[in-house]
């Protein structure tokens, strides 16, 4: 038997990362998403087809692939036809944040005056003008690059993979536990854990 620990296949997802990208002529910061700014983020693009296009944007952002007129042409629909308001909305979701409303509060050109934010219980919850800032300013090619950014830092793709890989190791030691000709499908019990 090995002393050799198991690595933990969601390791390198636990470690803060930001990013800096442009809204209109602003460098905001991109953080990867809080579970509030997650569900604000895919809640607004859940009608679009966006996970067929997610490995597109993180391969043409990073350079993997080239511009192709098949990943063009899906882009220029997700766009102009599913729906520019959804895009603008999810990334308005992951860009809210306390540090880029200061950001605002300083350098953004058509911040309303005296804007503030929302709080509850003391935290950050968002503001609508620094929402609507973005949705104004943001220009098509940045917002492409903004849902490419997400998707890539928050690794929704390698997250995925990593989560099915650990409940199929999971589920084969489940099957290690069951005595030939169990019905699987029924929940293991205690004592077939234990023993």
């Amino acid at each position: 038997m090995s002393n050799q620990k198991a690595e933990n296949p969601l390791a390198k997802f636990l470690t803060p990362e930001t990013r800096e990208v442009a809204v209109g002529e602003v460098s905001l910061r991109l953080d990867r998403l809080t579970i509030h700014r997650h569900r604000g983020f895919w809640g607004a693009l859940a009608g679009l087809q966006i996970e067929k296009l997610a490995g597109t944007f993180s391969q043409l952002f990073s350079g993997e692939v080239a511009l192709t007129s098949v990943a063009l042409t899906a882009a220029l629909n997700l766009l102009a036809v599913e729906g520019p308001e959804a895009i603008a909305l999810g990334i308005a979701s992951a860009l809210d944040t306390e540090e880029n409303f200061r950001r605002l509060l300083k350098t953004a050109p058509g911040l309303p005056e005296g804007t503030s934010p929302v709080r509850e219980h003391g935290h950050y919850v968002g503001c609508e003008a620094v929402r609507e800032w973005i949705g104004h300013y943001c220009e098509v090619p940045q917002a492409l690059h903004i849902v490419g950014e997400i998707v890539t830092m928050n690794a929704y793709g390698d997250l995925g993979k990593a989560l099915l890989g650990a409940m199929e190791a999971a589920t084969k030691g489940l099957q290690k536990i069951r005595p030939p000709g169990s019905n699987a499908s029924e929940p293991a019990t205690a004592e077939e854990i234990v023993n």
